[in-house]
């Protein structure tokens, strides 16, 4: 049986979970919440965060990215992504050279903790009822 306690457990909040992540890349960083979504196929961020990130905005092909809300168009950048306790202190999961997408449309604020690069890098469990998620 998979446990409660793993390389990182936080609480679960009703039924969604954000979680406060550090993506980093030529020396600099950022954090933001993103919602950790198992429905997402990709990690998905809005484009302030590329701008802090990276120089050359302007480049980089663009892609549409078709999910449940309808399709925007982004960019793919390659990134490390660090997830931290609840309490922002102390870095729990990292994965370097993850491929996240940054989101054209200046009004898209949402950030998605996907499936490929990120979440198929561990084991999950999603425990109810102990109001927990935990990663492996």
């Amino acid at each position: 049986m998979f446990s409660d306690q793993g390389q990182g457990t936080w609480p679960l909040e009703r039924t969604r979970k954000m979680l406060w992540v550090r993506l980093s890349s030529n020396r600099k960083a950022c954090r933001i919440r993103a919602m950790f979504d198992t429905g997402a196929e990709r990690c998905v961020f809005p484009s302030n965060m590329e701008e802090i990130l990276f120089s050359d905005c302007s480049k980089g092909k663009i892609v549409e990215l078709t999910g449940i809300g309808g399709s925007v168009k982004a960019v793919a950048r390659v990134v490390t992504v660090e997830v931290f306790s609840d309490d922002q202190m102390e870095s729990l999961i990292c994965v370097e050279k993850v491929r996240v997408f940054f989101v054209r449309e200046k009004e898209f604020r949402l950030a998605l903790l996907g499936v490929v690069g990120f979440m198929d890098k561990f084991q999950w469990a999603l425990n109810y009822p102990s109001k927990v998620l935990v990663a492996k």
